[in-house]
């Protein structure tokens, strides 16, 4: 029934009705933090919204504490404070539902080969996926990142490799965490590999690897070089070198938080270790991926190898970071509808998929559960919560592997 739903109506259809769902939504919101004990609205909403106050005024937003964002969020959370509080949700929404459009415009791309039906399936994916609206709706910014991200993807495949590095190294500005798609796309440029012409996909000089980097430098740069001139060293030290640096001790879906609270705050060289050891197997594994499904072959596949490389990586890289929150799983959720297609029996048998699915909730909720005691009942069951936080790793770890078994790379696929 579901299915008859999704292709009855048209893709714009469906974009419309998910707004028209986000916007309930975000009126929703506005009941429960006036109600209720636990508010709808998102921190970090308020930390954009404080800092657009600082920059109307003109004064820097990182005068506002906890303010450790690009200045484009403030600048985009200005209308928050020229017109109503609640816009820049209503903002983000309308990039989240502009994920779906890029998603169905990726998934029947020719070089991905799959047909309207499968494609409006997968947009559907997104459009009605509960986390992105939530996560939207509550006033996270991570629509926009996953916006630019997606829409890179899209010109990349149309061979638009200036316009896809531009929005890359916008991405990259905005939040360091796609900077980890420049090694898989930098592969993937290099063309066909052969035993003969090899050394092809590992020239750093070839024009479009020279002309993505160029462009994805030129961004990221600019934008970077920009916020610095007017926000100063204040800038450097809360949008970059604090992140680098981040030691969260609280209470996040990350085993590393219980790490950083066994470590006495003196011992400094035990703290810097953990803290650049936490980057090691994100890397490596990052590195390993982007040679095993970039490296390729086989042309005709190439670009499905790449979006599959781009999901894992992304998977592996929240997995195993040193603070996990439930916006940072749309970074990979973003990619798994234009996957999907190619997960072989986990895409046929719907049923497994659902297993999988059902065993990451159980992760989540497990976690979720024993951190409302902790937090808001004052349990003393800190070593219990660190404990589910390890479980919730080992069932990523789990799924992960179970989805790389059933990758099937193939082009022209009908379902």
């Amino acid at each position: 029934m579901i299915v008859e739903f999704i292709e009855f109506f048209s893709l714009r259809a469906h974009l419309i009705f998910g707004y028209l769902v986000r916007v309930f939504s975000i009126l929703w919101g506005l009941i429960q933090d006036q109600i209720f004990h636990l508010p709808y609205t998102d921190i970090d909403y308020t930390v954009f919204t404080d800092g657009a106050r600082y920059m109307k005024s003109g004064r820097s937003p990182y005068l506002r504490h906890g303010y450790r964002y690009s200045p484009v969020f403030a600048a985009l959370s200005l209308p928050n404070v020229l017109l109503f509080n609640e816009i820049g949700k209503f903002l983000f929404s309308a990039f989240d539902i502009a994920n779906g459009h890029l998603i169905y415009k990726i998934v029947a791309h020719p070089l991905i080969g799959c047909d309207h039906r499968t494609a409006l399936m997968m947009a559907s994916l997104w459009i009605y996926n509960p986390l992105s609206i939530v996560v939207s709706t509550r006033g996270s910014s991570d629509s926009v990142i996953t916006f630019l991200v997606l829409y890179a993807c899209h010109e990349l495949l149309n061979e638009n490799y200036f316009r896809s590095g531009l929005l890359l190294g916008t991405a990259i500005h905005c939040k360091l965490y796609p900077i980890i798609y420049t090694l898989p796309i930098y592969l993937y440029l290099g063309g066909k590999l052969t035993s003969v012409a090899s050394i092809n996909a590992l020239s750093p000089f070839t024009r479009r690897r020279l002309i993505f980097l160029f462009s994805v430098f030129l961004s990221f740069a600019s934008l970077t070089y920009l916020s610095y001139i007017r926000y100063g060293q204040m800038y450097l030290n809360e949008a970059w070198l604090y992140h680098i640096s981040r030691r969260d001790t609280a209470h996040n879906f990350s085993p590393y938080f219980y790490i950083y609270r066994t470590i006495k705050t003196s011992d400094e060289t035990a703290l810097r270790v953990v803290s650049l050891f936490s980057f090691v197997p994100q890397f490596l594994t990052i590195i390993y991926l982007s040679v095993r499904y970039c490296v390729c072959k086989d042309p005709h596949k190439s670009a499905i190898q790449l979006m599959f490389c781009l999901f894992t990586s992304t998977y592996i890289f929240v997995t195993f970071n040193k603070v996990v929150t439930s916006q940072y799983f749309l970074w990979y959720f973003s990619f798994l509808p234009i996957v999907t297609p190619f997960l072989g029996r986990l895409y046929h048998r719907y049923h497994e998929a659902l297993k999988l699915f059902a065993l990451w909730i159980f992760g989540q909720f497990q976690w979720l559960l024993v951190a409302y005691f902790y937090q808001y009942r004052r349990w003393n069951c800190l070593e219990i919560l660190a404990g589910c936080s390890f479980l919730f790793l080992l069932i990523n770890l789990i799924i992960y592997g179970r989805i790389v078994r059933s990758f099937v790379p193939i082009k022209d696929r009908r379902d």
